[in-house]
């Protein structure tokens, strides 16, 4: 029974989540029901997330990270990076949108405010990690480390795995490997420079990938670029979450592109961030919509 001064006060708002919730959990249902195997745990992922279930040893890390966001958030040290992942098109001076990199000066906690995966993704990147338990995750877009955090986290309480990011400025990597450190994670692996000059060694090295975050460079273009790139080396299954879907119509377009393509059996839309599953054991799905993000 709702509380009744909630009810009372607010009844638009408390009808509002009644309904938000029917809505998320009917299209969760049928993940989890589904035939495939793979597919009924990324809908068990999703419910945990939606739960708010953690484990003792789970909710220490959260609160862990969580901690360190929020000393981020505080925090008035400087920082002087080369933004390779927002830059327009007409700033550029490139057809493919592929800046040299545009001088951006803030504080740490700015970045953490405006940069930083917002807690409910980040926790939803720690539980697919954890349900899906990869060998070798790829994450595009470092910042300060806290999605990072949240995924070298999950392949810890894995017992296996391990995850490389990316990040284009020095800076960005100096405090994400200082607060990677400070978390004492060491199942990751930090790339310097931009993707299009470290992605291509990295696959190389690193393939088959079977978990990848995609959250930098949101250019139409580069987006469904990195996507080609990436999916021929990555495992059978695996599972890519792109970041920032409905950040501009091209990144909308992008998604609609990605989420249509016939190597994709499953797309699933949580309006603000994108989950693709390469798997060939997989039936084709239409594009599910889940909007819990």
């Amino acid at each position: 029974m709702p509380r009744l001064p909630n009810l009372l006060h607010a009844p638009g708002r408390w009808l509002g989540r009644v309904l938000a919730r029917r809505r998320i959990r009917r299209p969760i249902s049928l993940l989890r029901r589904d035939e495939s195997p793979l597919v009924r745990t990324l809908g068990d992922a999703f419910q945990q997330l939606l739960s708010g279930h953690l484990a003792p040893d789970e909710t220490e890390w959260v609160r862990r990270i969580e901690s360190l966001r929020d000393e981020l958030a505080r925090s008035t040290r400087g920082l002087e990076v080369a933004d390779y992942g927002a830059c327009p098109p007409e700033e550029t001076g490139r057809p493919d949108n592929e800046p040299a990199g545009r001088i951006v000066t803030r504080t740490v906690g700015e970045t953490c405010r405006i940069a930083s995966v917002a807690p409910v993704r980040a926790r939803l990147l720690f539980r697919l990690v954890r349900a899906v338990k990869p060998s070798t995750c790829l994450e595009l877009g470092t910042s300060l480390g806290i999605s990072a955090a949240y995924q070298a986290a999950a392949l810890d309480l894995n017992g296996r795995g391990c995850l490389v990011t990316l990040e284009g400025a020095p800076a960005l990597v100096a405090v994400a490997r200082e607060n990677l450190d400070r978390l004492g994670l060491r199942s990751v692996s930090i790339v310097q420079g931009r993707f299009q000059d470290t992605l291509a060694d990295v696959l190389r090295r690193r393939a088959p990938i079977d978990f990848a975050f995609i959250d930098g460079h949101h250019d139409e273009h580069a987006t469904v670029r990195y996507f080609e790139q990436i999916v021929p080396h990555c495992a059978d299954p695996a599972v890519l979450i792109f970041d920032d879907i409905a950040w501009s119509p091209g990144m909308a377009r992008a998604w609609r592109t990605i989420a249509a393509d016939a190597r994709v059996p499953l797309a699933v839309d949580m309006a603000i961030q994108g989950l693709c599953l390469i798997a060939s054991t997989v039936l084709r799905h239409p594009t599910t919509r889940v909007p819990i993000l």
